[in-house]
């Protein structure tokens, strides 16, 4: 049940017209003026200042709290006051909403801020709430599902949060997901009748019951790691890395280190190869390098040192061709500034001819 208000639309005025709210908390604060008003949580604070059993509001303090300091209010629970602005209109590439915005505090925390916290990521002083307004028919007319509409909103809301970001300076804010989010409330509003809601929940996969844990042999391998002083195995970390920010929906950081994670992958494979053959660190060394000591590009490894010191034409097969065309040569054009959007199937297939490629190096060089 949404506890905003619910304004239509500036220019709805058709009898049995019909719109959609989608409407979540984000994990940060939008320090904007407030263009929302919550209606179940005024209903609390009048009833807590006549004395009455007040309205349950997950943005109120629990009856049973004992106290807390509060900073730059006496109140423990922030309303806008005075007139509210006008919602933010937003054009994506493909759709087109209205946003309204309020803020909010953490109510039952012991210290309970009023306010923003520079660098304040995950909401734990103050975050924001968000109302998505699109109309009934901005999808389409058949088949839209409550997936939709969450994906909608999180992507108006994030050509709003990119834009506020740097206009406001607000570096430490990022892009949203649906499993950040996680709860989306989804209204469906017909003049002239009273609205329905409807929960939709996701995440990145099947949630995993506290019932369970990681599996015994992961906390065996857990436990010895961290008893030693050294860090995880770089290209584990690589690896994990594209894998977040392809969920975060960072294509062109993902294609990065994506290229970072192969460009490893290969001098760890050939130096391991070397080894077993007998070579020498100094050998090995001036194979990796140039002669004034700088590392060889990763293509010179892949299509000369490759050869040369195993025999395989590792250039001329489709993998080598693929890598060179998903992966290389996207990575250029955006560390070059010759590309700044890419799309979602670049950074998967990025990903995948880098390990389509790495396959078969271990296949060829040690039979795995």
């Amino acid at each position: 049940m949404n506890s905003h208000s619910t304004p239509q639309p500036a220019n709805s005025n058709s009898e049995g017209e019909q719109y959609k709210i989608v409407t979540f908390d984000l994990p940060f604060v939008v320090f904007v003026k407030d263009n929302c008003t919550d209606r179940i949580l005024e209903d609390w604070v009048a009833a807590v200042r006549e004395g009455r059993t007040p309205p349950y509001s997950p943005y109120a303090p629990s009856a049973n709290k004992t106290g807390s300091i509060t900073i730059g209010s006496a109140s423990q629970v922030f309303l806008p006051s005075g007139d509210l602005a006008p919602p933010y209109a937003v054009k994506s590439s493909r759709i087109e909403a209205t946003l309204r915005f309020i803020r909010r505090v953490n109510p039952n925390r012991e210290m309970v801020v009023m306010g923003e916290m520079p660098g304040d990521r995950t909401g734990r002083a103050s975050f924001s709430s968000v109302e998505c307004f699109f109309y009934a028919d901005a999808l389409g007319d058949t088949n839209i599902e409550l997936s939709d509409w969450a994906s909608a909103a999180i992507e108006v809301v994030n050509h709003f949060i990119q834009h506020y970001r740097v206009i406001a300076n607000r570096f430490y804010l990022y892009p949203v997901t649906p499993s950040i989010i996680l709860y989306f409330n989804i209204g469906t509003f017909t003049v002239g009748n009273d609205p329905t809601w409807q929960l939709y929940v996701t995440g990145s996969g099947p949630a995993h019951m506290f019932g369970g844990a990681i599996p015994d042999d992961q906390d065996i391998r857990l436990r010895n790691a961290i008893a030693n002083t050294a860090p995880p195995d770089v290209k584990l970390v690589l690896d994990q890395q594209v894998h977040s920010y392809l969920d975060l929906r960072e294509w062109r950081l993902a294609i990065i280190e994506t290229a970072v994670l192969f460009e490893a992958f290969l001098t760890y494979i050939l130096e391991d190869y070397l080894k077993n053959h007998g070579h020498s660190e100094m050998a090995i060394h001036a194979l990796l390098h140039r002669d004034d000591g700088r590392p060889h590009e990763v293509e010179h490894l892949a299509k000369v040192v490759v050869r040369k010191v195993t025999g395989f034409d590792f250039a001329s097969t489709n993998e080598f061709q693929r890598w060179k065309e998903d992966v290389s040569r996207k990575r250029n054009q955006v560390v070059h500034g010759h590309r700044f959007d890419l799309s979602k199937a670049e950074a998967e297939q990025a990903f995948k001819a880098a390990i389509d490629a790495a396959n078969l190096l271990k296949r060829r060089l040690f039979g795995m």
